[in-house]
């Protein structure tokens, strides 16, 4: 016996108590007892269960399976207590893990299966039941204050929701979904400034349009200290203005190489 829906605590792993009761003729509902089931054991028990994460409520994607092999539930009258995230893999999910599956899905739904015999056949499957979270329980890592630290890989199985955000590992980039790719949170998606590496070209070929014309109009190396800006608008360029009015030492413009061997060209 499930409760409707169960809710996760702040960990990687998922607390989850439930009952086995007795269905045999005459005795349903009624506490286990040694024999009935048949994994119920004078000594160690051992009854199997099985923890399938669905999409839905019925049918549905089977993201991950897990086991949990003789489990004790006896000694507490049918109570078990299983910590989901820690039990066995079994293969035929589209994820790796249960954190997987967390930390990709928001809805999510748990199909609890039971081996009475001991034997590994699982003969009775609980109905699906919502495995439901808050801000402070398994989805704190996005639905809180933090975001989902995932690398280039694992994007591609996040949530496309508009303004969704994550971290990506790879590339150390704080990321927002626009609506129809994953980008920098500083660019949004726009022509903002971009890092990119340009100490494979000469003087020469930088100029070029195969140079810097090649660039983001905005971008900065900052290995090779670097600003470069590419224009294709006819209102591109560079413009500085100025509205101070009290006087200053500082020249609103400064070019200076403080050294020898520059290229006299500007």
């Amino acid at each position: 016996m499930l409760s409707d829906t169960i809710y996760a605590v702040g960990s990687d792993e998922v607390s989850l108590q439930g009952k086995i009761v007795r269905n045999d003729t005459g005795y349903e509902g009624l506490n286990v007892v040694n024999g009935t089931p048949a994994c119920v054991l004078s000594g160690a028990d051992s009854c199997n269960f099985k923890v399938n994460y669905y999409s839905a409520v019925t049918a549905g994607t089977l993201y991950y399976s897990e086991k949990f092999e003789d489990v004790e539930i006896g000694d507490s009258g049918g109570i078990f207590n299983l910590d989901l995230g820690s039990g066995t893999l079994v293969s035929g999910g589209s994820k790796g893990s249960m954190n997987e599956v967390l930390l990709s899905e928001k809805e999510v739904f748990l199909e609890i299966v039971f081996d009475p015999a001991g034997d590994d056949s699982y003969a009775e499957t609980f109905t699906r039941t919502a495995l439901g979270a808050s801000a402070y329980a398994f989805g704190s890592a996005a639905d809180g204050f933090n975001f989902y630290n995932v690398n280039d890989a694992g994007e591609s199985v996040l949530t496309t929701t508009t303004g969704s955000v994550y971290y990506n590992t790879t590339d150390s980039v704080l990321k927002v979904y626009n609506g129809g790719s994953w980008v920098s949170v500083g660019s949004a998606g726009a022509n903002a400034w971009t890092s990119e590496n340009i100490n494979t070209w000469t003087y020469d070929q930088y100029m070029e349009s195969t140079g810097v014309g090649t660039l983001s109009n905005f971008s900065l190396d900052v290995d090779d200290d670097r600003l470069s800006i590419n224009v294709d608008q006819l209102e591109g360029g560079l413009t500085v203005f100025s509205s101070h009015t009290t006087g200053s030492e500082w020249p609103l413009v400064s070019f200076k190489a403080d050294g020898e061997g520059f290229d006299a060209t500007v």
